[in-house]
């Protein structure tokens, strides 16, 4: 799965870990939102690299497993933020996050017959640091290979947010699409496709 190669969404194994983090998770959104102490032990617990304590993430906070997701100094993310962890999900210092945001780095193939196969494959997401991003909004990182969003942005509200997928500088969010390969050692083509905003 972390490697971005196609993987059963089906998996036993992956289904026990994304069970054992839903449990996580309804610890953390289940305290009292002034326990902040004991939400910073959850965070610990649950997230793969916490830079310091000055972290907040207010509740309700939701992702797939949690230990794919690095968070960097006096991070901050408002109500509803959402995290699908397949592929490293890596946040800079100094981000504040709006509400209702989402992160997602599973994909799924555009095509009927081989999505149904619940193949998908994921891959990673970076923000720099000095990042805003405003309420309401989502990414994928669907990227080449993955999705990069530049340092210093603010926005995606105003429309002028640019996401950086390595030299590629888009001003909306953009995703990729590609086909599984026949055989395990088939290439994996891929095909740009243009994604509607959230709002």
């Amino acid at each position: 799965m972390l490697s971005g190669l196609p993987y059963s969404a089906e998996d036993m194994r992956l289904l026990r870990e994304l069970n054992a983090t839903k449990d996580v998770i309804h610890r953390y959104n289940a305290l009292v939102p002034s326990q902040e102490e004991e939400k910073k032990a959850i965070l610990k617990e649950l997230l793969g690299h916490i830079a310091d304590d000055q972290i907040c993430i207010n509740q309700p906070f939701y992702c797939d497993y949690g230990k794919q997701i690095s968070v960097g100094k006096r991070f901050f993310a408002n109500f509803n933020f959402t995290v699908l962890d397949e592929a490293p999900v890596t946040i800079g210092d100094n981000c504040f996050i709006g509400p209702n945001v989402s992160i997602y780095t599973a994909c799924h193939s555009t095509d009927p017959v081989e999505r149904n196969t619940r193949r998908e494959w994921a891959e990673p997401v970076t923000i720099g640091d000095n990042v805003w991003i405003g309420g309401s909004d989502g990414f994928c990182g669907h990227g080449c290979p993955g999705a990069e969003e530049t340092d210093g942005v603010e926005g995606f509200q105003d429309g002028d947010t640019k996401i950086s997928t390595r030299s590629t500088e888009l001003s909306s969010m953009s995703c990729w699409t590609r086909s599984f390969p026949t055989a395990p050692v088939a290439p994996i083509t891929r095909a740009f496709i243009s994604c509607n905003r959230l709002w």
